[in-house]
């Protein structure tokens, strides 16, 4: 879904256990036949390429990856700082995207910077994009979002609050967020029929667009 909606992900797949090279022992006596398989970002044939997770980037240790002292206003303004705008609005649609499918999992640690060329740092391909409220009923946004981290209380004029926070333009800001909700809308159907996915993660995705205000007064 997010590389429906337009987000920059990894090229990933369902791959058989058996087929994957250097696994160490213990995976492979796993009881599973295949894997969610993801290509690393960090990687150009044999070259590394660096890599600076929005913790680093902080000054904040990986164990304080949901500190309160850092928020979603916050990490905007340093994208703005470092990067163009095409990044910025890039971190509108994830944020809306992991407000719409309950992910409260995006943390510090799960957002990067990546230095493609060594000195210029822009955004990396999005990853660990999940719905943690088919796991954790009522979960919370990992950080503070305006003036909440509750997505029942979440609005559109909150977005508009983290734009103004961030120094970057409240409008386009939040159109990318609409743009987001406007293209999930369209593409979900589509995506709970092919392949069909589990119920209770329909139910769960389904309960977020409904209940989070600033979703519901776009669809």
């Amino acid at each position: 879904m997010a590389s429906r909606v337009g987000i920059d992900v990894l090229e990933f797949r369902l791959m058989p256990l058996a087929e994957i090279e250097g696994l160490p022992p213990e995976v492979l006596s796993l009881n599973v036949s295949n894997a969610f398989v993801v290509r690393r970002f960090d990687r150009k044939s044999d070259k590394r390429i660096h890599v600076e997770d929005f913790a680093q980037a902080t000054g904040c240790w990986p164990a304080d990856k949901y500190t309160p002292s850092v928020n979603y206003t916050d990490m905007p303004r340093l994208v703005a700082q470092v990067s163009d705008e095409s990044d910025v609005l890039e971190f509108s649609h994830r944020l809306m995207f992991n407000t719409i499918v309950g992910n409260g999992d995006m943390h510090l640690k799960a957002c990067s910077f990546i230095y493609p060329d060594g000195r210029t740092p822009a955004l990396s391909p999005a990853y660990d994009l999940l719905c943690t409220t088919v796991y954790i009923v009522n979960d919370d946004s990992a950080l503070k979002l305006g003036s909440t981290r509750k997505w029942h209380e979440l609005t559109l004029e909150d977005l508009s609050a983290v734009a103004e926070g961030a120094s970057v333009d409240q409008k386009t800001f939040v159109n990318a967020a609409v743009k987001t909700i406007v293209r999930f809308r369209d593409g979900w159907e589509d995506c709970v029929k092919s392949p069909p996915i589990d119920e209770r993660l329909k139910q769960s995705i389904e309960m977020q667009m409904s209940s989070c205000p600033a979703v519901r007064s776009e669809l």
